[in-house]
């Protein structure tokens, strides 16, 4: 069973004083963090894995979904107290009059909290993408190339039956009732020969639908690494 990481607790210290102070103001991120967190929030939606095989919907991989869900959420609150708190103490200016710096000092806890809070968050989302790829890749993925390959060997069997059939009718000349059985197990072998290429060009869409799912994720998560040195802060 995979492992499932305990959700953090996120810090709202610095949003709780921001409501207070600035009420009705909202809280902004780069529209560009906002997509990428959206996006992988959607690959773990029932609607973002319909081309995934049934076996994908198992206790194996529905846990990490919803992980990967929350851990988007933990970091977006993270991420935000953190643009809330730098911002506080920019607004606050110097802390020079009496009584200012230990206004000042409670703010820049706040900033620590939430930059803690964040690591920990991109850390957990880390983990949980990494055991979502590697259930899509080993595991999901090789269950469905074997079942190609089964298929395939299957596939090769009708051809080569279908070939021995047409050379069998040579021998039946005038032996309608045979060459009536002949073509029709020849027929049967056709049909389900169209039957595998369904089945077939299926189990390619999904092993394709995991392979880009798992590239996705990693490509997400890699985006948002690049605000691990930004100073987020609002106008």
């Amino acid at each position: 069973m995979p492992h499932v990481n305990e959700h953090i607790r996120v810090p709202t210290d610095a949003r709780e004083m921001h409501s207070r102070i600035f009420p009705g103001e909202a809280t902004q991120l780069p529209a560009e963090l906002i997509f990428l967190l959206a996006s992988l929030r959607n690959q773990a939606t029932a609607s973002e894995i319909t081309e995934l095989p049934a076996s994908a919907e198992t206790s194996a991989l529905a846990p990490l979904l919803a992980s990967l869900q929350q851990e988007t959420v933990m970091i977006t609150e993270a991420m935000e107290e953190q643009t809330i708190a730098r911002t506080l103490l920019l607004r606050f200016g110097l802390p020079y009059l009496p009584g200012a710096e230990k206004v000042w000092l409670t703010l820049s806890e706040y900033l620590v909290d939430a930059k803690k809070a964040t690591e920990q968050a991109k850390l957990q989302l880390r983990q949980a993408v990494d055991q979502i790829q590697a259930l899509l890749i080993t595991q999901l993925a090789v269950d469905e190339e074997e079942k190609l390959e089964i298929l395939e060997m299957e596939e090769e069997q009708h051809r080569q039956g279908i070939t021995t059939l047409d050379n069998a009718r040579g021998n039946l000349v005038d032996e309608s009732q045979l060459t009536t059985a002949n073509n029709q197990a020849a027929d049967q072998k056709k049909q389900r020969l169209t039957a595998i290429s369904v089945q077939k060009s299926r189990i390619k869409d999904s092993i394709q639908s995991m392979r880009s799912m798992a590239s996705s994720l990693f490509i997400n998560f890699t985006s948002i690494r690049q605000f691990d040195s930004a100073e987020l802060v609002m106008a």
